[in-house]
């Protein structure tokens, strides 16, 4: 566009050049702009070049061949440029999706390393419990060293909290899945989330029409609950609203593309949006880490979402995440859909 209008305001002074120069400049011009500015670029530069350096025809012949030249330049010129702008689309959709596969691939590898530490880890956690327990039925109740002992229990106790976290994270826990209504579960869940969010955090449910059967982990399905719902109340300190919302889906192959890990396929979609203070692109990037967390020092483990992740995953879903700062954070989860007579 630059170009364009620079030959516009120079085109008096220009006027004895040869035209090859109009054209090489008006091509650089279609083929570095972007599809609305080539075009638009294109489409000024052929009026410029037919009003100031194609001189007025007398001969009708010789006219209609500048005229002829002037169009096929034109379309030329617009070819260019769409084809590079498609170029630079599959170049940025290329770019994106190796960040997508990359992000996958940090948290599998941290996912499995992270699922064996816990796993180690729980053994001795349970030898840890399990003597404190056997301790404390030994003693008397007004013996000193119970108040020790009972924190050691309780301290395992909170550690293994943290142990079960991680092993979800790394898909390393046992499921017991179940034929699931999943409005029934989010019925069963508003008694439970209005609570945890508080009174200042209006808390929206929007029910999908004949929602299909998902196969999970009510359990599971819970604590995702539970996680996005403390999240999104961390995320609305002043209030806000929680939008939690169920469809049916049809995941097709070109939204397969945009996402590395997405599946093709009729799905179940569980919308969470909240309206609180969003992210940068920084913190989208390692939401689903272990342990990161933008809370304060003691206000947050950072394994809330990591421990979303893994269930979603665990059960064969896929979860999408758009935020932005000041405008609050979605998470989309699709979850596979099942024919209702696998239960039997």
């Amino acid at each position: 566009m630059a170009v364009a209008w620079g030959l516009t305001l120079a085109a008096p002074a220009l006027h004895q050049l040869p035209t090859s120069l109009f054209f090489a400049a008006v091509m650089v011009t279609a083929f570095y702009g972007h599809l609305g500015p080539g075009l638009l670029a294109t489409a000024l530069s052929s009026l410029i070049l037919e009003y100031f350096f194609m001189s007025p025809f007398k001969n009708p012949a010789t006219g209609f061949e500048e005229t002829v030249r002037v169009t096929v330049f034109a379309l030329t010129a617009v070819l260019i440029n769409s084809l590079h702008e498609r170029r630079r689309l599959a170049e940025a959709q290329r770019r994106r999706l190796q960040d997508q596969l990359r992000q996958a691939q940090k948290l599998e590898a941290i996912g499995r390393l992270a699922g064996g530490v816990a796993h180690d880890f729980n053994n001795f956690l349970t030898i840890i419990q399990g003597r404190a327990q056997l301790v404390l039925r030994s003693l008397e109740p007004r013996d000193k060293s119970r108040s020790d002992i009972e924190l050691i229990d309780i301290t395992a106790g909170h550690a293994r909290d943290m142990v079960d976290q991680l092993l979800a994270f790394g898909r390393n826990q046992v499921l017991q899945p179940k034929i699931l209504d999943l409005d029934v579960v989010v019925a069963d869940m508003k008694k439970i989330l209005s609570p945890l969010i508080g009174e200042a955090i209006m808390l929206v449910i929007v029910q999908g029409t004949a929602l299909g059967r998902i196969k999970a982990d009510p359990t599971q399905l819970k604590q995702v609950f539970m996680n996005l719902a403390a999240n999104a109340r961390d995320a609305m300190p002043q209030g806000g609203r929680l939008t939690i919302e169920t469809a049916n889906v049809e995941v097709d192959s070109a939204y397969a593309r945009q996402h590395a890990e997405a599946s093709v396929g009729p799905h179940v979609r569980l919308t969470v949006r909240d309206t609180g203070a969003g992210m940068d692109a920084g913190t989208m990037t390692r939401v689903f880490d272990p342990f990161f967390t933008t809370k304060d020092v003691g206000k947050g483990t950072g394994l809330g979402l990591a421990t979303v992740y893994g269930i979603i995953k665990q059960h064969g879903g896929h979860i999408a995440l758009e935020s932005a700062v000041g405008r609050g954070t979605t998470f989309a989860i699709y979850l596979p859909r099942v024919d209702e007579r696998e239960g039997a």
